[in-house]
């Protein structure tokens, strides 16, 4: 645990400057008359600043960013006061140097980060009349990309500014990130890498049960881009959003650099033109849009639309003097919590969820929070009565954010000394045991192996995009479907006819919901091994691990394993059946890349269970193979390349393939390439609506690529087979 959480957590300043500072609201230069400042205090705020900056550079977020911002404000006006600034002081550094065994590479421009202000007065003064370009703060990490004569040939970390990590073996996993640009020159581009919400809930849902829950988004999406195994930075979505030209760029325009690099084929943030006339109106426009956005943000950013005249306003040691970042000033509210609510998943955890009494934050009703496991509740000494202060994390996610009850206050209004840690699982009612990490983080789960929540769970696992993809099977659907008895396990979802009559007439459904539903599961039962093997939620195997097993069997099957295999099943290409056959021939799967002793002890075991049917269990998964169509296929002689140099890109949906992963996958087998942007070298454009105005049809016109439907492009290039 961090030195900073066994300090007190939410009562920092109340333990280092005692209750006169404790107030957030006053203003750093008044509490100084009020607190005598001593070096000695000045040297414990610089350790544990600097201590909360290494957590957070490296994925590890101790303390919330409003308890780091009011330390380094209070920094800042002691330095002020006494006019000593410390050799360490974070005020005259960008950031922490990550730790990890990634190449460590000097960055030929320090990538300083900008000053910051909560107050929009700061912003009209910065401004001095002149045009800016307002976008989104994203709240991700930090990448700076090189390109030499339109190739791609670097990506770095920002790291402390001067210094970042080499991570181009992440970087083909990256969205949003183009191979190659039109410009030839050396080129320098910096973008934010970042985890949507989206994708950030998906991942935490199917977590495994020795697993803890990642705190946040920025947090994972930092351990994600600096992974040492890129299977994990492609099991994980992570999008870049370019935000800057360092070097390339020919004209004199933020904004003109903002739409170059759309052109290019980056993902760009949402952006407008502004001045001291509109700024208070286009910060409003933000605020009110915040909720509407998948992606993390902890502000604005401003930057003077006059590159030249930005750039010779030159630099401090800690900052440009081009732009200036706006921060979001969170709205505390003091409520009481009332209760605390346990979820189950489908491992078994059971998550905590903070009840308290309503209060409006940034436009909203909020009553409930995350208090993501025990360990969270025990360091906030968290208790049900208490008096807590609750805000909006990015304006976006409930957090709480203090908390006001002492041991006085509680005896006088008779609070309990004890957590209210469930007892029972709120599902299925049997007792609940307390797991600890290797991380000493606590966790409630529910001891039932047959606990009515995890199966559901793993249901809807199974139903996921990136698993079965049955469009339509909610959670809730999945639920009402195990109550009235149609959906005992996976094979059922392909069987639902023998309901049709009960399913018509429930409330909710139709005849209409229940022909997709059909329909949807119809399209499904054509699958790939690594869905499959995905869809099974075997433990410690996500989407990353299931892809460098189908590599890896891929690659062994026409060795000695697969001429045996072939003797049993001639004409049959099943990587399901070929990996049964190697586990019984007792074959070796820590041989696959990436695969370790806790990976192969949960493949073996599944496959003992599953394939082998050592259990009644394996009946389960027996019944599904029956009614699945694998699409893996497996090429003959060199027709594994027969796309080889051919470049295409994907846009819009698709009928055929379950998502464009999928697709992807297939041409990328044949020897083909996929890009994200349209330019002379690509062989064409497959977009099933051929007729649209997008800009990638505009584009393809333009160039001379022709526009070709999914239909069209499996007849001519797949030889009509999918």
């Amino acid at each position: 645990m961090s030195d900073i959480m066994m300090n007190g957590g939410f009562n920092l300043m109340d333990d280092i400057f005692g209750d006169e500072f404790a107030s957030a609201d006053a203003a750093p230069e008044n509490k100084m008359k009020e607190v005598k400042v001593s070096k000695e205090d000045m040297k414990e705020l610089v350790r544990m600043l600097n201590k909360a900056s290494d957590d957070y550079y490296n994925g590890t977020e101790s303390i919330s960013d409003r308890e780091y911002d009011e330390m380094f404000d209070r920094l800042l006006a002691m330095e002020k006061e006494t006019g000593v600034v410390l050799p360490d002081s974070p005020t005259q550094k960008v950031g922490a140097e990550a730790v990890s065994k990634l190449e460590k590479v000097q960055h030929e421009y320090p990538a300083l980060s900008l000053d910051k202000t909560k107050d929009p007065s700061e912003l009209i003064k910065w401004l001095n009349g002149r045009k800016a370009v307002l976008s989104w703060k994203m709240d991700g990490l930090t990448v700076v990309l090189t390109y030499d004569d339109g190739k791609l040939t670097d990506a770095v970390t920002r790291g402390n500014g001067y210094i970042g990590e080499r991570i181009m073996h992440n970087v083909p996993h990256f969205d949003g990130i183009p191979v190659r640009i039109p410009e030839k020159g050396h080129v320098v581009v910096r973008g934010e890498a970042v985890m949507h919400y989206s994708e950030f809930e998906r991942i935490n849902e199917n977590r495994e049960e020795d697993e803890d829950d990642y705190k946040n988004p920025r947090n994972l999406a930092s351990g994600t881009v600096r992974a040492l195994d890129s299977s994990v930075c492609e099991e994980r979505k992570i999008t870049f959003y370019a935000f800057q030209f360092v070097t390339g760029y020919k004209g004199n325009s933020f904004g003109g650099q903002l739409d170059e690099l759309k052109s290019y084929g980056f993902n760009t943030v949402e952006w407008m033109y502004t001045d001291v006339d509109s700024l208070d109106n286009d910060i409003a426009y933000f605020k009110s849009s915040i909720g509407n956005v998948d992606f993390p943000s902890d502000g604005l950013v401003l930057m003077y639309d006059d590159t030249a005249y930005g750039l010779s306003l030159g630099n401090t040691s800690h900052h440009p003097r081009y732009g200036m970042a706006f921060k979001w000033k969170d709205e505390m509210k003091e409520t009481v919590l009332t209760d605390i609510e346990w979820s189950a998943s489908r491992t078994g955890l059971l998550n905590p969820v903070a009840i308290f009494d309503p209060v409006e934050l940034e436009g909203t009703t909020v009553t409930r929070a995350s208090l993501h496991n025990i360990s969270y509740i025990m360091d906030n000494d968290l208790r049900i009565g208490d008096r807590i202060g609750v805000y909006k994390a990015n304006m976006i996610i409930p957090q709480i954010g203090k908390n006001y009850s002492t041991d006085g206050e509680r005896q006088k209004v008779k609070i309990s000394s004890q957590y209210h840690l469930a007892e029972t699982c709120p599902v299925c009612g049997e007792k609940t045991g307390i797991h600890t990490s290797d991380g000493d983080v606590m966790t409630l789960i529910c001891v039932n192996p047959h606990c009515a929540a995890k199966h559901i769970r793993k249901l809807v696992h199974f139903c996921e995009r990136d698993c079965m993809n049955i469009d339509g099977m909610s959670e809730k659907t999945i639920t009402r479907f195990v109550q009235e008895g149609f959906v005992k396990g996976y094979a059922d979802f392909f069987m639902l006819s023998r309901y049709e009559d009960e399913i018509v007439k429930m409330d909710g459904f139709g005849k209409k919901k229940y022909d997709n539903l059909v329909a949807a599961a119809e399209k499904a039962r054509n699958t790939d091994f690594v869905s499959f093997i995905h869809a099974c939620g075997i433990p410690n195997i996500g989407m990353g691990q299931a892809k460098l097993l189908k590599k890896h069997l891929d690659s062994i099957y026409d060795g000695k394993m697969g001429q045996t295999y072939l003797t049993i099943y001639p004409d049959e290409y099943n990587l399901v059946g070929f990996m049964l056959h190697l586990y019984l021939e007792e074959y070796d799967f820590s041989k696959i890349e990436g695969f370790g002793d806790v990976i192969c002890r949960s493949l073996n075991g599944w496959i003992e269970k599953n394939l082998a049917r050592s259990s009644e269990d394996g009946k389960e998964v027996d019944e599904l193979l029956k009614l699945l169509k694998f699409t893996d296929r497996k090429p003959a002689g060199n027709a594994e390349m027969s796309l080889n140099g051919k470049i295409f890109v994907i846009t819009g949906s698709l009928n055929h393939y379950k998502n464009r992963d999928e697709l992807v996958s297939r041409i990328e087998a044949l020897g083909g390439k996929v890009s994200g942007s349209v330019s002379k070298k690509t062989t064409a454009l497959i977009n099933n609506d051929i007729t649209s105005t997008s800009g990638k049809n505009k584009k393809a016109g333009e160039v001379g690529v022709p526009v070709i439907s999914e239909d069209s492009f499996v007849e001519k290039y797949l030889n009509g087979q999918i």
